[in-house]
Order: structure tokens, then sequence, then C-alpha cells
């Protein structure tokens, strides 16, 4: 409960890094220039209109002890959203693998079907050796 949302702080941290001279300006020059639009512009406008130039500490990254302490104040809410997202990242995985396992499982099945014992199987190689030729006489009369 900051009262601050992510996307302010994403916008000063790109903010911050378009004016300043270090490692992370220059890639995010790199970066910026691979978009289709011209974003800096639009990050340098909503910075220093309703931002206020992103001055004080409510805008900067949230740290480990700043989660923590949305960890602790909310636990519930921490909770079902791990539990959601844990879910929603291994079901896709667990549907898989239960396909894979269907599938093995009828591939076998259907060999068991095909026994040499199986009277189809057995007349097999008989059919094998009709031509095109024969059947095309044999329609023809």
């Amino acid at each position: 409960n900051t009262g601050v949302i992510p996307a302010a702080r994403d916008i000063c941290k790109h903010f911050r890094w378009m004016k300043g001279a270090t490692w992370r300006s220059s890639l995010t020059q790199v970066f910026d220039s691979f978009l289709f639009v011209n974003i800096n512009s639009n990050v340098k406008d909503v910075a220093e209109k309703s931002l206020q130039s992103c001055e004080g500490g409510k805008y900067h990254p949230m740290h480990i002890k700043d989660v923590w302490k949305l960890v602790t104040q909310y636990p519930t809410t921490v909770f079902f959203f791990v539990v959601v997202m844990g879910v929603a990242l291994l079901m896709p995985t667990v549907f898989y693998r239960m396909n894979l396992s269907f599938s093995e499982e009828s591939d076998d099945e259907s060999d068991k079907d095909c026994s040499v014992d199986d009277p189809l199987v057995q007349h097999s190689p008989q059919l094998s050796n009709i031509h095109f030729s024969d059947l095309e006489a044999s329609v023809a009369t």
C-alpha cells in the first residue's frame, strides 16, 4: 500500500535513465531505437507534468524490504496470487503430460488389438497381392 501505481515507478525509472549518463541510459537508447513509436517524448511529458519530474523517494523502484512489508501486510492476497499464478503456469504442462500418457495408452491398446490371431491380420498378405490391374479387370466385367 505505497500509494504509487507500478506504472508510475516504471515511467520514472525510464525518465531517470533517459536523462542520466550511465550504461542503463545507453541501453535504454538502444532498446528505444527498436520501437516503432517514440516513447521518450511521452515519458518526458508524463514525468514532468503528472509526476512532478519524479522527485522524491516515493517514485523510486521498490526494494525487497518494501515487497516484504506488503507480503506481511497482505498475506492472504499474496497467497492466493501465488496459487493462481502457479496453477496458470503449471496447468499447460500437466495437460500436455496427460495428453502424452493418454496417447501412449491408446497406442498400446491399438497394438494389442492387432495381434497375429486377428483374422484381418491373417488375411492381409492375401489382400496385399491384389494389383490394380486385377481390380480394373473385375470392375470391367
